[in-house]
């Protein structure tokens, strides 16, 4: 007797666990991340840094790696430095303040008939060529600025930044590979909000709809019982086993709820109701 007792124990606890939808008569589903990124460069390069690994929590912005910039960062440094310096358009103005008192000198003499109207011309045409001067040393300047926005942009492709906030679930590349076109970093999972998918037979069409508010119930019994709302309905048919799928969102703002669960969908307790 005690032998049965052991090939039982044994058998418990090497059997898979019942799903939830097998175990209740529920439908049974798929926590998964809303959506897995592969992070990778804009550019082609060799990896410099690489700040995050496995596991790793980031916030949307986070720089996760950089690329060698050494030829970037110097060009970036001339365009600031152009685009920031006055010097140019200082002299053309001082210039034009020059040739305006000067132009003040003439016409008095003038007007006092010591000088003639030829003097008069040249001064004019001289501030004037002085205007124009101040004129293109601002276009120089405008021009300096778009020049400074094209460096940083170029300099900010060597930079690989977290679109999303989301979990580290790999680290693919080490610092010192060379990275080119469609080679990725890192894969990056957003699991707030998350998603379940579900699969139903035909005849459950009707009975379903966007913004459906259901009750989704993990594997892992510690995670309680989700509120999950209907979020895309199938419209295309999969005619080989007569299902249609069903995405419902679940919220996961503290990120306690882990993706990659079995679960099961309780639509007959939903109430129903369409969500705000």
């Amino acid at each position: 007797m005690r032998r049965y007792h052991l090939i039982a124990l044994v058998c418990a606890l090497f059997m898979p666990a019942a799903t939830p939808a097998l175990a209740q008569g529920l439908e049974e589903c798929l926590v998964e991340p809303w959506r897995v990124i592969r992070l990778a460069a804009r550019t082609t390069g060799v990896l410099a840094t690489l700040s995050v690994d496995r596991g790793d929590t980031l916030k949307e912005g986070t720089v996760v790696a950089s690329l060698n910039s050494e030829v970037e960062k110097a060009s970036l440094e001339l365009a600031q430095a152009r685009a920031e310096s006055t010097a140019a358009l200082d002299l053309t103005q001082a210039r034009v303040d020059f040739e305006e008192q000067n132009l003040r000198r003439a016409e008095a003499l003038f007007s006092r008939k010591v000088s003639s109207n030829q003097q008069i011309d040249e001064a004019r045409t001289t501030l004037r060529l002085a205007k124009l001067q101040v004129a293109q040393s601002e276009s120089d300047r405008q021009l300096a600025a778009l020049e400074l926005a094209r460096a940083q942009a170029i300099f900010d492709l060597k930079t690989v930044i977290a679109p999303v906030n989301g979990i580290v679930m790999s680290v693919d590349r080490t610092v010192g590979e060379f990275l080119g076109d469609g080679d990725h970093i890192a894969t990056l999972a957003m699991i707030d909000p998350l998603r379940a998918e579900v699969f139903l037979p035909l005849d459950r069409l009707t009975s379903i709809s966007q913004g459906m508010k259901v009750k989704v119930i993990p594997q892992l019994k510690e995670f309680g019982v989700l509120e999950g709302v209907v979020e895309v309905v199938d419209r295309v048919i999969d005619a080989r086993s007569g299902t249609f799928g069903v995405r419902i969102r679940l919220q996961n703002p503290e990120l306690k709820t882990i993706a990659g669960m079995r679960c099961a969908v309780d639509f007959g307790t939903a109430d129903g109701a369409t969500a705000n």
